[in-house]
């Protein structure tokens, strides 16, 4: 394998298939410093300038040292195959070949995915890179990269940062140009994407339903003063949830509230729950219980002839009835 020897100031390092560039580590510095340059730099020697193609933690790190030489291979000449690519593709293509032992991150696959898909189509390039960064045309995250590939750049941050998934691709890009209504709310907090779901869908239901732009519905679920609040992140992230949810389904939540009150009323004193059917979808509750030992399975046969006879229960029948009869909002 051929060396050649070069000072790494001289190198272009602004190419834009070093996608995944990052400054030097100390550690990676004080090696270089102690032992020298055990890795070589791969170097695209064009008659104008030379272009660095990998190694651009290695050459900014000799850059701090006086006197430092860069050793660098050549880049070869494309073979047949890949002549046709486009030449920043194949740079691109040479540049994941000598990262392949990096751990691929979501916020790497993307920057990649950016890369790549400004210059070929998603399935030709997934054919070309994939293999490199854990793709198949038909895999569930392809289709993630994908739908988060249509979605405006600085919204990578928010993926490098924690805030967004890469799975809430597919419901962060059915939001289309209303996305920026959201945007404060997914800066605000990390979302899950189950999480990120339901919000973004409860939303843009009630609007649906009421006929009303995305930006009224978030005012009218109370999201605005939720921000300004002042709540830790995990309240906040409830508070949104929760104001989403009640925009969407008004007559539910009236009726989880009324059931939760006669409920408590029935098992006060008891070791009791009791619990509607899950969206009052059957005109059944549910009674719970935790029991150990005899002793208290006997306590809990007592308590439960004392509810039986309190007045309450009509009022919950009656409560769950009508919500299994009217049910929906």
């Amino acid at each position: 394998m051929q060396l050649v020897s070069a000072h790494p100031r001289d190198l272009d390092v602004s190419g834009p298939w070093l996608f995944w560039a990052r400054d030097p580590s100390p550690e990676l510095v004080s090696s270089l410093a102690r032992l020298g340059q055990a890795v070589p730099a791969l170097v695209d020697f064009t008659p104008d300038k030379p272009r660095l193609v990998a190694g651009y933690a290695r050459t900014m790190a000799l850059r701090g040292q006086k006197g430092a030489v860069l050793q660098a291979r050549p880049v070869e000449p494309p073979d047949t195959q890949d002549a046709a690519l486009p030449e920043e593709v194949r740079l691109g293509l040479l540049y994941l070949a000598s990262n392949m032992e990096r751990a691929v991150d979501e916020s790497m696959l993307v920057a990649a995915g950016r890369f790549f898909a400004a210059r070929l189509p998603l399935a030709e390039w997934v054919e070309l890179a994939g293999p490199y960064l854990g793709l198949s045309p038909k895999a569930r995250k392809t289709r993630d990269l994908a739908a988060w590939l249509a979605l405006p750049e600085r919204f990578d941050a928010l993926l490098a940062s924690g805030a967004l998934t890469l799975a809430s691709a597919p419901e962060l890009a059915r939001l289309g140009g209303e996305i920026e209504v959201l945007e404060p709310y997914l800066t605000a907090v990390r979302w899950s994407r189950n999480s990120l779901r339901n919000f973004a869908s409860w939303l843009a239901e009630a609007a649906l339903a009421r006929g009303i732009p995305l930006s009224e519905a978030v005012a009218d679920a109370g999201l605005p003063a939720a921000l300004l609040a002042g709540l830790s992140p995990n309240d906040l992230t409830a508070r949104l949830l929760s104001g989403a949810r009640r925009l969407r389904y008004p007559r539910l939540l009236d009726l989880e509230e009324r059931f939760a009150a006669l409920s408590g009323e029935l098992c006060r004193g008891t070791r009791l729950r009791i619990l509607p059917s899950q969206g009052f979808e059957s005109d059944a509750a549910r009674l719970e219980t935790i029991i150990g030992n005899r002793q208290q399975l006997e306590e809990i046969l007592t308590q439960m002839r004392s509810i039986a006879a309190r007045p309450q229960w009509e009022q919950l029948w009656s409560l769950v009835r009508d919500a299994e009869d009217g049910h929906g909002d």
